[in-house]
C-alpha cells in the first residue's frame, strides 16, 4: 500500500469548502452576506472609514 501526502492547500481549501457547506453557503443570503464582509473586509485593508462602509455595503459596524 502506498500513502501519499495531501497539500496544505489543498487540505485547507477543502476544510473551509466542509465549513461553508456546514454553513449554507450555496443559500443566495448566506452569499449574499459572505460578499458583503468581503467588502468590508477590504475597505478596511484600505483604511476607509465606518461611515463610509455604511454608506457603500449598506451594514453597520455592529452587524459586521
Amino acid at each position: 500500500m502506498q500513502l501519499t501526502t495531501v497539500g496544505k492547500a489543498i487540505w485547507q481549501g477543502a476544510r473551509k469548502a466542509q465549513e461553508l457547506g456546514a454553513a449554507g453557503a450555496s443559500d443566495p443570503l448566506v452569499q449574499e452576506r459572505l460578499r458583503k464582509l468581503k467588502q468590508v473586509e477590504a475597505f478596511r485593508k484600505h483604511g476607509v472609514s465606518w461611515p463610509e462602509i455604511q454608506a457603500l455595503v449598506g451594514i453597520s459596524r455592529a452587524t459586521y
